[in-house]
């Protein structure tokens, strides 16, 4: 029976230090593990580090005021842009420089003639591409609007057709030519205003 009580003794302790070594060897793979876990974030980081992200220049615009050479400078759209079409728009607000001639508010003219008149009109404004971002230097308006007055309010009112000529430009590279338009209704009396958007595209090669 004494020895029974050994034979088994033994068994236990030898279970134990099995035991022990599993999971001293589980132990030391798991540490293993961490460690090479922690080298590779290391690694990782040291070469986010030395990532730096390769970021466009800033697109800019240069407004051709002559018509004729606008229109000569104007890159051919193609059927369908085979790389990246760049959208631009903008908000232009409009205002009178002069009043209202031959009319004033007021004024009814005899008769027979017509109740239209002209002003001409003033604004500008900031184009942003497709992603929001605003392009650097402003594109000038300057319309001459047609007008009709109302008989009863005397009240001016007509149409603003805009059109400009921007060369658009990355940093120094010449990406193209574009014409942005856009139809804005103004009225007023004595001063005439309005408000509305032009925009144009460019496929940029």
């Amino acid at each position: 029976m004494a020895r029974g009580c050994l034979v088994r003794k033994i068994c236990i302790l030898s279970c134990v230090v099995l035991f022990g070594a599993s999971l001293g060897g589980a132990l030391g793979h798991a540490g293993e593990s961490i460690e090479a876990q922690r080298s590779q974030s290391a690694s990782s980081f040291q070469q986010l580090s030395h990532f730096k992200p390769r970021l466009r220049p800033r697109l800019r615009i240069q407004q051709i005021v002559n018509v004729e050479e606008g229109e000569k400078a104007l890159t051919p759209a193609p059927g369908v842009c085979p790389r990246r079409l760049l959208h631009l728009e903008g908000v232009v607000r409009l205002h009178s420089t002069s009043l209202p001639l031959p009319l004033f508010p007021g004024h009814v003219p005899p008769d027979g003639e017509e109740r239209q008149s002209f002003v001409i009109m003033e604004g500008n404004a900031f184009l942003r591409d497709g992603l929001g971002r605003v392009l650097k230097d402003a594109v000038d308006f300057s319309p001459r609007v047609d007008l009709e007055q109302d008989e009863k309010s005397g009240i001016l009112s007509g149409t603003a057709w805009l059109r400009a000529y921007v060369s658009v430009f990355e940093g120094e590279k010449y990406l193209g030519t574009t014409r942005v338009i856009g139809s804005i209704p103004v009225r007023g009396t004595m001063n005439i205003s309005g408000r509305g958007r032009v925009s144009g595209s460019l496929c940029v090669p």
